[in-house]
């Protein structure tokens, strides 16, 4: 069946000489395909 999340945040950080700074945020009944597709 399709996996769901149960909402929440996911952030990707990596503060090494870049500084870069990802966070994505996704309502309950988001797939995690789609997550993956807007990540």
């Amino acid at each position: 069946g399709l996996v769901r999340l149960h909402g929440g945040k996911i952030a990707l950080k990596n503060n090494q000489g870049g500084g870069l700074t990802v966070t994505l945020y996704f309502p309950s009944t988001m797939p995690v395909s789609d997550i993956r597709a807007r990540a």
